[in-house]
């Protein structure tokens, strides 16, 4: 089943090669737009470090605020944090200092509390350049990393196997509920035709002939007088037989109703059987078939029913019982 759905997947795509290069060059234009929009937003900066200190020049930066990775190691235990560090021109904020001594904490939980006074305080400097500490007041080394760019920029690469996909999906379920559709409208029309061509044989016409006068002769423009009347045309253009070409098409579409009609008479024109008898016994078939079909039918529009109705009875009740409920 999956080598079956990645053959006729991969023969859909080749066949839309139009549309797979457009979805194609819609991702990669996508992907470089993100990509550079992303490098546009963030500012390049660098840390400066001389061995035991780091810094950050905001001179060179049109925006005051970067995002930084820091890395801080506080007894047997590390984390990583993801900060923005912020340069303002004037703060008058205070840094609400907490006492740690006498609490309990985790080591993990005292490094990432450091972290956090430590870019409190940071976001306090007003210089051009901001050094970033390699040790807190508490005795936490810190580690400050710019933060590596991640790959989220890549994923519209996958758009063109999505967009493809979606279509191919789109595509076939209408052909899945053609082919539903062309099933029921066999049921209900292939019981006449039957019973069309039997007449006309018993009237003294052979089967080609009657096939041929009820294409012709007919108003409706169903779906098996359809497959006939093409057949007829199809056989006109390669010398082929009308029973042969509606064979095989009853065959690739899988519709077996259709397909037994036409071995029944190749059945009779290889056996010289009675074509008249053998069509009048398929076509007490085809009508149980179809009462079945509209009796299956019958009970789908009862299920569709129920919701709508007990909607209604739901409303009706809501509508009798509210003025005895509001004067309660």
């Amino acid at each position: 089943m999956k080598y079956r759905f990645k053959s006729e997947f991969l023969d859909y795509c080749l066949k839309k090669k139009k549309t797979l290069g457009l979805s194609v060059l819609f991702g990669i234009v996508f992907t470089f737009a993100l990509y550079y929009g992303g490098k546009i937003s963030q500012p390049e900066f660098r840390i400066y470090e001389d061995g035991e200190k780091s810094s950050i020049d905001f001179g060179s930066l049109e925006d005051k605020e970067i995002n930084l990775d820091v890395m801080a190691e506080y007894g047997d235990s590390s984390i990583l944090r993801h900060v923005t560090i912020r340069r303002e021109d004037s703060q008058s904020k205070e840094v609400a200092k907490k006492e740690t001594e006498n609490s309990p904490m985790s080591s993990s939980e005292i490094a990432s509390l450091e972290v956090s006074r430590i870019v409190k305080d940071l976001n306090q400097e007003n210089g051009q350049i901001i050094e970033l500490p390699l040790t807190s007041p508490g005795g936490v080394k810190l580690k400050w990393m710019v933060p590596q760019r991640g790959k989220e920029f890549l994923i519209p690469l996958g758009f063109p196997f999505v967009i493809m996909l979606f279509l191919y999906r789109g595509e076939k379920d209408k052909q899945e509920t053609k082919e539903k559709n062309d099933r029921e409208s066999l049921l209900r029309e292939l019981p006449g035709f039957n019973n069309k061509l039997v007449l006309l044989l018993e009237s003294g016409l052979i089967y080609e002939e009657a096939i041929d006068r009820i294409c012709r002769k007919s108003d409706s423009g169903g779906f098996v007088t359809s497959v006939f009347s093409k057949a007829i045309e199809e056989s006109g253009l390669m010398n082929g037989h009308v029973n042969k070409i509606v064979g095989d098409y009853a065959r690739d579409r899988k519709l077996a109703e259709l397909s037994r009609l036409v071995s029944i008479v190749s059945e009779s024109r290889d056996r010289g059987t009675d074509l008249r008898e053998k069509l009048n016994v398929e076509g007490e078939i085809l009508w149980e078939r179809r009462k079945r079909q509209a009796e299956e039918v019958g009970k789908l529009v009862d299920t569709k029913l129920a919701l709508p109705l007990g909607m209604m009875l739901i409303s009706l009740l809501m509508v009798t019982a509210a003025p005895a409920l509001l004067q309660f």
